[in-house]
């Protein structure tokens, strides 16, 4: 007994042990200053269906312009799409790739992006943007990522109070069931990453709701079943005196068997 809960007990430590090391690989800081992603990302994170994620840092430098800081980048593994969805800081998105077309095309190309973008809480005009750029610094921005189907949510709350939000969907392409997520910078730098999996906990809130709601009807029914009963009790009146009669001689001829098994075994 006890090795088999030993051997339950390791197998459980396992699980969590591999379920773990899927997100455990976010660095907690990152120096971009040299550039786009030089010289490394926060670490690839493994999505798989439909997710509900968080990133949450703090921007310690930023670039010149509005557009050097942060990078949020969806990818598909695979070398041609590799990049299929890159969102900046400064509420703008595009691709780069056959299937999900270029926002950015090379010399003698033509844009041909499939990418459908609807923002809203984006800064107003230059001055604004200035005045965000500015704010970021020693800022706390939490990004949460949401992705139903091939549609995708996007949010950024920054700590000065401005918060964008955009939708993302690519008309009829369809999106890999298996990509990868990443973070990094463009001459900036960040501290206190960290990278969290809402999907798992929403899924367990939702079966506790459906178990609570279960349990609520469960309870319904016995108020019910409890309810029926009085009413059946008050439409129907035993009769008592028939019952006690039955039982007495249920009672007697117990006794009786027992007297028989005390004599045979005396006898005997």
């Amino acid at each position: 007994m006890k090795k088999k809960l030993l051997t339950v007990a390791l197998a459980a430590v396992m699980v969590v042990s591999s379920a773990l090391s899927v997100f455990g690989e976010t660095a907690t800081s990152l120096d971009n200053s040299a550039g786009w992603a030089k010289p490394s990302n926060a670490g690839d994170e493994e999505l798989t269906g439909d997710f509900d994620v968080t990133y949450k840092f703090t921007i310690d430098a930023v670039g010149a312009s509005n557009w050097l800081n942060y990078v949020i980048e969806f990818r598909t593994g695979d070398s041609a799409d590799y990049d299929f969805l890159s969102i900046r800081a400064d509420a703008f998105a595009f691709t780069n790739g056959p299937t999900f077309g270029k926002t950015f095309p090379a010399a003698g190309e033509t844009a041909n992006s499939k990418l459908v973008a609807t923002w809203t809480g984006a800064c107003a005009d230059d001055a604004e943007w200035a005045e965000w750029l500015e704010d970021c610094v020693g800022s706390d921005v939490e990004i949460n990522l949401v992705r139903t189907g091939d549609a995708f949510k996007y949010s950024a709350k920054f700590e000065d109070g401005h918060e964008f939000k955009a939708d993302f969907s690519f008309g009829t392409v369809d999106v890999p069931d298996k990509i990868e997520l990443t973070m990094f910078g463009d001459q900036a730098k960040f501290s206190n990453i960290s990278f969290t999996n809402n999907t798992s906990s929403n899924d367990d809130s939702n079966t506790n709701n459906d178990a609570n709601n279960n349990a609520g009807d469960n309870a319904d029914n016995d108020s019910n079943a409890d309810s029926n009963a009085g009413s059946n009790a008050g439409a129907t009146t035993p009769d008592t005196g028939d019952s006690t009669m039955v039982g007495l001689l249920l009672a007697v001829a117990a006794v009786s068997v027992v007297v028989v098994l005390k004599r045979r075994t005396v006898a005997e």
